[in-house]
């Protein structure tokens, strides 16, 4: 079981709402939307994934893997290959309060590289599994740091003791 304390807690202290205001623009296309238009706006974009919509309802999700998988695989043209034919459905979600450690196992789990986050029916963003390893490498940083300061002042303290009782011997 993954179980690492960080610098504010452990993993499982924190959720996916931790990971929300750092969140980039969500990137949706509709069902027809063509697969060369999709992937200019992933392009620009600089995200991994559409989240293929109607209206406000999430039916699937296409990765940059699967589309080029799909488009080599079944030697589609992007212009004319639609979104709704490649997506990946029905799509594996997390709530923004599922644990940062439970979303790790899901994902590797399911070896999915991006999972949508909805709360109450309504998409509100999108976590890559470089996204939680980004966080979990400031996490961890921020521990090391923690504990170097810790010891460090520690190890200051212990060394102003021996220095103040080896001052009064000597003085006395």
């Amino acid at each position: 079981m993954l179980h690492i304390r960080c610098a504010r807690g452990s993993l499982m202290d924190h959720n996916l709402a931790t990971l929300l205001p750092r969140q980039r623009q969500l990137i949706t296309g509709e069902m027809n939307e063509n697969i060369a238009t999709a992937v200019q706006r992933m392009h620009d974009a600089a995200v991994g994934a559409v989240l293929v919509v109607r209206g406000e309802t999430l039916l699937g999700i296409c990765s940059e893997r699967m589309i080029l998988r799909r488009l080599v695989d079944d030697r589609l043209d992007p212009r004319r290959a639609t979104l709704g034919e490649i997506m990946s459905s029905p799509v594996l979600c997390a709530h923004p309060t599922m644990a940062v450690d439970e979303t790790l196992r899901l994902m590797t789990r399911t070896r999915s590289r991006h999972l949508p986050i909805v709360e109450e029916g309504r998409l509100v963003g999108i976590v890559s599994i470089g996204d939680l390893t980004h966080w979990l490498i400031r996490e961890l940083e921020d521990s090391v740091d923690d504990l170097t300061r810790y010891i460090h002042g520690t190890a200051t303290q212990q060394r102003n003791r021996r220095v103040s009782s080896t001052s009064l011997k000597a003085a006395g």
